[in-house]
């Protein structure tokens, strides 16, 4: 995948998105939590192309069994949603 790089990590070798310090994964949740709206993404993070964005995205995509699982919020957490 052009724009995916993998490094090793305390966890074992992840993919990351070139140019960033994110993983694949996290990259892929920043998508998600703008909406799936690569120009929100961009409105937050003004550096990064949509083409970096985009490679995340679309790795995570191409191998989702290899995400890992989201742990689970701590009790005392509130989850909330912005209307973007």
């Amino acid at each position: 995948f052009p724009g995916i790089d993998f490094r090793p990590t305390p966890t074992g070798r992840q993919p990351h998105v070139t140019g960033t310090g994110l993983t694949v994964w996290e990259m892929h949740r920043v998508w998600l939590d703008h909406g799936k709206k690569p120009g929100a993404v961009r409105k937050n993070f003004p550096d990064w192309s949509e083409a970096r964005v985009m490679a995340g995205v679309d790795y995570a995509r191409a191998h989702p069994s290899e995400m890992p699982p989201r742990p689970a919020l701590p009790p005392w957490v509130r989850q909330v949603t912005l209307g973007l």
